[in-house]
């Protein structure tokens, strides 16, 4: 709608990977998220991160002023279709943590 914000493709947003998020501008970022995830995961009383999952970012670049907010952190709908060369690394995880969890009843 008019007005409203919103960070989907059908609203004009440009949505952009990084080949490298560790360097350059985003790098910073990258680094305090990853350096946090230990606390998030501590918070949310979890065991271990869901075998797929995203952080999405809005970028803030008004007034040449550079900023991230993070978004979300999306377990559901991550666009795995696009992703395809992940597939046997994916599997091979599944695998572990199916293994790992008999195992442990």
């Amino acid at each position: 709608a008019p007005g409203c914000f919103s960070a989907g493709l059908d609203s004009g947003a440009v949505h952009r990977a990084q080949d490298n998020p560790e360097k350059g501008v985003f790098g910073e970022y990258v680094r305090s998220f990853q350096g946090q995830m230990g606390a998030m995961k501590e918070r949310l009383e979890m065991d271990e991160w869901p075998l797929l999952w995203t952080a999405d970012f809005i970028l803030d670049d008004e007034n040449e002023q550079f900023g991230m907010t993070l978004s979300e952190i999306n377990a559901n709908c991550i666009g795995f279709a696009a992703h395809r060369d992940f597939a046997d690394v994916l599997a091979a995880e599944a695998l572990r943590r199916i293994i790992e969890h008999r195992r442990q009843r």
